[in-house]
């Protein structure tokens, strides 16, 4: 169902009973809905093939661009933004995109080299969406894999601070009984900073033990250990995983007042959340009593994913608890104390009977508490609003579940200072998702078998839809079959992109409608990751302000300006590229500004900008050009264990059951999959001015691998490349670099920059500008190095002969100009070099024939890739393609819109036999 905006008007002469000033009432909605329809925001979901990946792994996906308020295509934005970062929030690479009526779709090379295996998130938005906050862009949470190593480990605490942990590990290579032998480097890490770093030598059975040290401040939620072979040849072997510290013994129960605040002798809906230390939900059952009362007033327990609820009357002055029987591994009882009690508020209560047209709403409030209006947004869209005037304590009424679009809407009490005291969010559900069904051509498939499928699409009275579709097929054994974590872009858009962080097992909300169970447990997440406490000075924005623009397309804007800053009129400017070839001329207007329309930005796209004054001279003009700032994200995603990482040794498979799992990977091959060729030369950085000689440092980037990153700074580069740095403060505040404990030097072309360092500036903030002024495309090479035999060439060079050199590190940085760090922007030029536009590529299907020879294994973990297939005039669509050489079950999963408002996802799978 779509938002009416007639309706809201209708409204405003039909619900107004209660109220003695409507006219402010009405002018509020107005204002606020008029702001809304003016500047709607933009929703973005991204179906990609796979939910995890392995190594060297490719991310196909399709991105769906749509009006927040109605769910069509968005027609504000013409550029999308994607990136991936790591565990630790580091922006591992960023991606521009064209966007055409709402839809934009691409690619990423995982490549093993750069993404290790650990826990990555994937996030989409536009510059628009920046203006409406982080919660709005689309986040999604993603491992990657090594299928080599199987991982299995206990923790056991060795002290009484709980800062001292043994950790027993065993590591087995997939299809064998261990890993015997073999040297390992073991680093432990937290989200900040490497905490320590082990060499240690697996036995005879592929167990390593080692003693992890915890410092009191860090956040034991937080920790990776990360695990790399050192065995000549698998140098490249690294696994990545949470190590958690006896995860299942602690235990965090919240509680959420349904209203948001506990109010003397008002009877309240409390939901409750337990969830572990790992982050993740955990079932509990518990007692609730007085405090200094031992009588029990009732029991209570989890129905899903740790959460439940129970009703209490609360009198002021008095303070309750809980008492957490013991379950799950909880140690004893666990004690934990409700909110506190108000003496003066109000409480809103919300019964949304699955069976029922209406929702049932009840407000209660003390004698002294205000009267406040009733508002209900959906979609940001202010839906229904009322003033209701309570005579006694209790107001009881009804609101039709027609007012609303299927999905969240939000119920919202707010005082006469515009202030929301109360917001309670419920579901609607009017089944009007689009019906995707899925019929194959055959039952049963062999390997390199041909398959045709026929896609159907419908509404809700079984009409047929024309819309734009995507669909991924992969193979449940390699990508794996994370059904209870897929996220529909039906779930994603009317449930789960309105609440507050990750929601396990997602896809169990994806069918609640004939369940009543499911609906009931639908309404519990809402009382809890949709509860918000709002504090009284949280203010209904009618208006928000707006500092990010909607690109429409890709643009050059700046600014030309002489000496004193000030803008030069009808300045002549020139735009030169060689990839794409194009001269282009402009001129800037009375504010001195100026803009390139109709570009598009290639690979490695390089413009020269010239200005000139009004004598036709470049002297004493000067360029800015509006550069893409990029934002930085905060949120966090609690840890997930990697499928091949077991925290219970007692679980481990045994060479059996490997040996049985490798056999069905590797025995119904009819040939030989080609042989991992491994390069040990040498890296050489040309030109270098390294002491030692060119590549000879503990750690070298070369220009094959910059050029890789694009448009990353040399500070991205560094932080990336070089985990261990770390920005450390001494106690005047004063900031320095360092590789672990050793002080870093910055040495740019056989230039010492601290040589030219004024007096008084911080030093971290100084090598800061050197970071941020060069970028991937400025820099031929970066070595480092660290360990002695390296370091002391530069100690004596650069620093003081008597120095000892394990307490330097240095950083040697070509540039391609080769001059040192002297470079300035040429007066009356800019050189721009903008993130290239990234571009789809044609998903590879094999078509085989009967007489094809078979000379490579065809093992893959994505069959079948279509990022954008339209359905007829009939719903009627038709894709065929090839099975692989692998037998077992194959996954589909469709995704996609009408283009009107609705939205549909559709799953089924085929049975793959061998010959």
């Amino acid at each position: 169902m779509k938002i009416s905006y007639s309706l809201i008007i209708f409204l405003f002469t039909s619900v107004f009973a209660f109220s003695q000033d409507k006219s402010n009432l009405k002018n509020l909605v107005y204002s606020s809905n008029q702001f809304v329809q003016e500047n709607p925001a933009e929703k973005i979901y991204l179906h990609t093939n796979q939910s995890d990946y392995n190594l060297n792994d490719t991310l196909w996906f399709k991105a769906y661009i749509l009006n927040a308020n109605y769910l069509t295509p968005s027609i504000k934005s013409g550029i999308l933004y994607v990136e991936i970062a790591n565990d630790s929030n580091f922006v591992m690479k960023r991606w521009m995109l064209p966007v055409a009526n709402g839809i934009s779709f691409g690619q990423f090379f995982l490549d093993g080299n750069e993404y290790p295996t650990g826990r990555y998130i994937l996030r989409a938005y536009t510059n628009w969406m920046r203006n409406f906050g982080e919660a709005t862009l689309f986040q999604k949470t993603f491992n990657i894999n090594n299928q080599d190593w199987l991982v299995a480990y206990n923790s056991k605490l060795e002290d009484s601070t709980g800062n001292k942990y043994s950790v027993d590990l065993n590591i087995k290579k997939f299809g064998s009984d261990g890993i015997i032998l073999n040297d390992l480097e073991l680093s432990l890490r937290d989200d900040k900073r490497r905490l320590q770093k082990n060499k240690l030598r697996t036995d005879v059975t592929g167990n390593v033990n080692f003693t992890a040290n915890i410092p009191d401040k860090v956040n034991k939620q937080k920790l990776v250990l990360s695990i790399k072979s050192l065995k000549k040849g698998d140098e490249n072997k690294i696994s990545n995983f949470p190590l958690l510290l006896n995860s299942n013994l602690d235990i965090d129960l919240q509680f959420m007042p349904e209203s948001g605040e506990l109010v003397n002798g008002i009877k309240s809906k409390i939901a409750f959340k337990a969830i572990n230390s790992l982050g993740l939900s955990t079932s509990v059952a518990g007692e609730l009593y007085e405090e200094g009362n031992s009588k029990k007033i009732l029991d209570f327990s989890s129905s899903h994913n740790g959460i439940g609820y129970f009703y209490l009357q609360p009198s002021s002055g008095k303070k309750y608890y809980v008492l957490l029987k013991p379950s799950n591994g909880a140690p004893s009882k666990e004690i934990f104390s409700l909110p506190e009690i108000k003496d003066e508020g109000c409480v809103l209560q919300v019964d949304n009977s699955l069976d029922s047209d209406s929702l049932l709403v009840r407000i209660s409030k003390s004698k002294n508490s205000p009267d406040y209006c009733f508002l209900a947004k959906a979609r940001d869209i202010i839906c229904y609003a009322s003033m209701p005037s309570i005579a006694g304590k209790q107001l009881d009424f009804k609101i039709s579940k027609s007012l609303f679009p299927t999905g969240i809407t939000a119920l919202l009490l707010v005082n006469q200072q515009k202030q929301i005291v109360i917001q309670r969010l419920v579901y609607i559900d009017h089944q009007d998702n689009l019906k995707i069904e899925v019929s194959n051509d055959k039952n049963i498939y062999y390997q390199r078998d041909s398959v045709g499928l026929t896609i159907k699409v419908s509404d809700k009275h079984g009409k047929p839809v024309s819309g734009s579709f995507s669909l991924a097929v992969t193979d449940d054994f390699f990508a794996g079959n994370d059904s209870l974590n897929y996220q529909a872009i039906t779930t994603y858009m009317n449930l789960s992109s309105h609440l507050k962080g990750e929601i396990e097992n997602i896809n169990y909300y994806s069918d609640v409608t004939n369940n009543k169970i499911k609906w009931q447990n639908l309404d519990n997440l809402l009382l809890s990751q949709g509860w918000v406490n709002y504090a009284m000075d949280k203010t209904f924005a009618v208006k928000r302000k707006l500092n990010f623009e909607a690109e429409k397309e890709f643009e050059i804007k700046g600014k030309v300006s002489n000496a004193f800053n000030k803008p030069i009129a009808n300045s002549d400017i020139v735009l030169l590229s060689k990839k794409p070839f194009e001269i282009l001329e402009t001129t800037s207007d009375s504010l001195g500004r100026f803009v390139y329309k109709n570009i598009f930005p290639r690979d490695s796209a390089i413009f020269f900008i010239q200005a000139k004054n009004k004598h036709n001279k470049s002297f004493n003009v000067g360029i800015e050009v509006e550069e893409f700032n990029p934002p930085v994200f905060t949120k966090e995603f609690p840890a997930e264990i990697p499928w091949n990482v077991y925290i219970n040794k007692n679980e481990f498979l045994n060479g059996k059951d490997q040996l049985a799992l490798n056999n069905n990977r590797n025995l119904l091959l009819k040939g030989n999959m080609l042989k991992e060729v491994s390069v040990t030369a040498k890296k050489m950085v040309k030109d270098s001015k390294n002491l030692n000689g060119p590549g000879e440092a503990d750690l070298v980037l070369d220009e094959k691998v910059i050029q890789k990153e694009g448009k990353a700074t040399l500070g991205d580069l560094i932080r990336k490349k070089i985990p261990e740095i770390t920005l450390r403060y001494n106690k005047t505040g004063h900031g320095s670099y360092s590789i672990n404990s050793q002080k870093l030097h910055l040495i740019i072309d056989g230039v010492d920059v601290e040589f030219f360092k004024p007096e008084g500036v911080d030093l971290s903030t100084y090598f800061n500008d050197y970071f941020n002024y060069y970028d991937a495309e400025d820099i031929k090479g970066i070595e480092l190095m660290k360990s002695p035999g390296y370091v002391v060439k530069y100690v004596i060079e650069y620093r003081n002969p008597l120095d000892y050199p394990i307490e330097h590190a240095f950083l040697e940085v070509t540039t391609r100009g080769g001059v040192g760090p002297f470079l300035k922007k040429a007066v009356g030029t800019y050189l721009f070099k903008p993130m290239a536009f990234s571009l789809p590529k044609q998903f590879y299907s094999p078509k085989y024939q009967l007489s094809t020879k078979v000379s490579i294994a065809d093992l893959r973990s994505t069959i079948f890739w279509e990022p954008n297939f339209i359905t007829d005039k009939d719903g009627i669509a038709k894709l065929s393609f090839f099975t692989s050489d692998h037998v077992g079950n194959y996954s589909i999963h469709i995704e996609g819109d009408d283009l009107q408002g609705y939205l549909g996802s559709g799953k089924s799978h085929i049975l793959v036999k061998k010959d």
